[in-house]
């Protein structure tokens, strides 16, 4: 299960997260930076959702960038009041992964989407560090903006617009560098989110098939298998993320990168909605 460390003074705030967090993650809490170091370096935090304005010296530059710095890996959410204003706007620059409302117009729905979010880009960011100087840099970048966005509708604009260049283009750039084409990156980056919440989600594998674009359970099964070569259950036991990303490699390093041997944009009931 993903944990997330919540740093806040605030005990109302804490229980609101609690109940929007609890059924998915592992919510601790802490009322000052004093001691979250420690925690960190334990490994067990994914997420770390911090009180902008309860909690003693979180405005502090030099935590963001250490926080930065020393934990890349780890998603990092501001909880700003609706009247934070400027606050908020920056936070972005300062490392931020997400921003949460704390007002109690912030439905548990959203709170979850604002943490799914976060872990999304941390995510990408993850995976493009691994595959820096492991294979070409326009498919490192098209992969971590494929992971980021697996929840959300997509499509092969999605990689081309950041490269300001059109989606032949990109198609064409991606097969002379024998990359997998748009459509197959962008069901990659799902298979990757999706085990990785498999590895440490407490969701059911329906729910997560249903948030990636699977049309069941099952078919999320018959997609790791095809493209992984192994039951979701032993994908679990093993390290989701590692063995599907170690796949991925595979496929790109024989030039047959997958999922699936559809067509570029095609979709089927085993692979994740294009």
């Amino acid at each position: 299960m993903s944990s997330i460390l919540v740093l806040t003074r605030d005990a109302r705030l804490l229980a609101r997260l609690r109940a929007a967090w609890g059924p998915t993650y592992r919510v601790v809490q802490r009322a000052e930076w004093d001691g979250v170091a420690a925690v960190l370096r334990s490994g067990t935090i994914d997420v770390l959702a911090f009180d902008t304005g309860r909690t003693a010296g979180v405005s502090a530059g030099p935590s963001l960038r250490w926080l930065r710095d020393t934990f890349p890996d780890m998603a990092c959410v501001a909880v700003v009041d609706p009247w934070a204003g400027r606050l908020a706007f920056t936070m972005g620059r300062r490392g931020v992964d997400g921003l949460v409302v704390a007002g109690a117009e912030a439905t548990h729905l959203d709170l979850r989407r604002a943490a799914q979010d976060a872990l999304g880009r941390a995510l990408a960011r993850s995976i493009g560090r691994r595959l820096h100087g492991v294979v070409d840099p326009l498919l490192a970048r098209c992969v971590s903006r494929a992971v980021e966005a697996a929840e959300r509708p997509t499509n092969a604009s999605l990689l081309a617009e950041p490269e300001g260049i059109s989606v032949g283009s990109l198609r064409r750039r991606l097969r002379r560098n024998g990359a997998p084409s748009p459509g197959r990156i962008l069901r990659w980056g799902r298979l990757l989110r999706a085990a990785r919440a498999l590895e440490r989600d407490a969701d059911s594998i329906d729910r997560v098939a249903f948030r990636y674009g699977y049309s069941s359970g099952a078919a999320l099964g018959r997609a790791i298998r095809r493209d992984v070569g192994l039951p979701t259950t032993t994908l679990k036991k093993r390290g989701g993320l590692a063995c599907a990303l170690e796949a991925f490699l595979r496929r790109v390093g024989d030039s047959k990168a997958g999922p699936g041997d559809g067509s570029d944009g095609a979709s089927s009931a085993e692979s994740p909605r294009a």
